[in-house]
């Protein structure tokens, strides 16, 4: 099973300007938000220690990490390929 795992913070600047590129990657894949304030032991599972992470997890391994703000197609083409 794949999914993908967005690793945010409200206060977080660029994941605020990365909200509408994520909307985005919604319309075509699933995308679970993670807010590292409210949920800091998923970012410790995972290794995150850079906000905005977007991880493709298949299996339950990460396949592909992505940090900062990326085009959605580049999520988007990493999803559909792992």
């Amino acid at each position: 099973m794949k999914k993908i795992l967005y690793f945010r913070a409200d206060w977080c600047l660029p994941c605020k300007n990365y909200k509408p590129a994520i909307a985005q990657i919604k319309e075509t894949v699933p995308v679970e938000e993670i807010d590292v304030d409210y949920q800091p032991h998923l970012a410790d599972m995972y290794a995150v220690k850079t906000i905005p992470t977007v991880l493709i997890i298949k299996d339950d391994v990460t396949v592909a990490s992505f940090t900062g703000v990326q085009a959605p197609v580049t999520i988007i083409d990493a999803y559909k390929r792992a």
